[in-house]
């Protein structure tokens, strides 16, 4: 989406869930961002249905870190209720039970709400920070645990199946789907080659771009991303139609001169190493199919992979455990860890 924004300077709509850009022909190219599409089960399918001639730009970010920015989002929805929306360090504006009923989004929300509320408000004035800090580790390990062994035992039980149809995802209706995505999927939507897979069942790999997200964080790679991402649009890769600095200023909705509107302070910025290590060992086998199927499929342009490798962001190669088949499926896409 901000790599959208900084594209789109010719924009005649306003950046967010879908935007205009010039192409330099006088025709303009109609987009929409969603941060939602490349891991729900049937979009790809149903993308394809609309617009088989779609190009599709996909930001992919450090899979742990994903799950922690992810879970930091529903928990945050679980302590502040609608406060989530007002205050960027919602939970400190939690001072009694009155506000928690008040900003309730609804009755289980509530009830984690006002539990929370008993555990870290010792003083009945506010909740104490380092009591928050456990709740959401605690939550957040046994989350990740669970879904981990989740996974491995449904691809133990059918592993010829993906694991979209063996989690039952693609049989959910649309409303349990959207809660079981949100609730219960923070490591099952960083299995990035699972989703992967989906897209190239209906899109060839020319109307498909990988673009790893940290490469528009470092001033090294950023230039590179953003001219990636215009040549796949058609655009031209330097001039008026790309603009990086919009990357790093102020976005006009932040109170603090930050990029992101939000603004949000979190309990925790990033996983501690007991908790993020074995997430990364778990992953690793689907990280590395994921690098094979990359190289099969090259998604992510030459220059920005030169650029990224001078780096140092060069990833994983391949292994046995990521053999991908002649025609781009991965074999096994089983769980375990290294």
């Amino acid at each position: 989406a901000i790599a959208a924004a900084a594209i789109a300077t010719t924009s005649t709509t306003p950046i967010g869930s879908s935007t205009s850009v010039s192409s330099g022909t006088g025709r303009m190219q109609r987009g929409e961002i969603s941060a939602t599409y490349f891991d729900y089960p049937k979009a790809a399918e149903r993308a394809y249905a609309l617009l088989p001639q779609l190009k599709v730009v996909m930001l992919l970010r450090e899979p742990v870190s994903r799950v922690l920015s992810s879970f930091n989002m529903r928990w945050q929805i679980e302590i502040c209720g609608k406060l989530t929306w007002t205050r960027p360090d919602c939970y400190r504006a939690i001072t009694s039970r009155e506000v928690v009923r008040e900003n309730a989004v609804g009755p289980f929300q509530r009830a984690a709400a006002l539990k929370v509320w008993g555990k870290c408000a010792a003083d009945g004035k506010s909740l104490k920070s380092e009591c928050l800090r456990s709740d959401f580790l605690s939550k957040l390990r046994e989350r990740t645990n669970t879904e981990m062994r989740e996974i491995d035992d449904c691809t133990r039980r059918t592993p010829s199946e993906t694991l979209g149809v063996c989690l039952g995802y693609r049989t959910l209706s649309q409303k349990k789907l959207y809660k079981a995505m949100e609730d219960n999927a923070y490591v099952y939507r960083s299995i990035y080659v699972e989703h992967l897979q989906g897209w190239l069942r209906f899109y060839p790999p020319s109307q498909l771009l990988v673009v790893p997200s940290e490469a528009l964080f470092a001033d090294s790679t950023r230039p590179a991303a953003m001219a990636s991402f215009a040549t796949f649009l058609g655009l031209s890769a330097s001039g008026p139609s790309v603009n990086p600095k919009v990357l790093t200023a102020a976005s006009p909705a932040a109170t603090d001169g930050s990029p992101h509107e939000n603004g949000r302070t979190y309990v925790v910025d990033e996983a501690p190493e007991e908790l993020a290590a074995p997430m990364r060992a778990w992953l690793c086998p689907k990280n590395r199919q994921l690098a094979k199927l990359l190289q099969r499929h090259p998604l992510t342009s030459e220059a920005l992979t030169r650029v990224l490798v001078a780096a140092g962001g060069q990833g994983g190669g391949g292994g046995e455990d990521g053999e991908v088949s002649e025609a781009g499926e991965v074999a096994a896409v089983g769980g375990g860890g290294e």
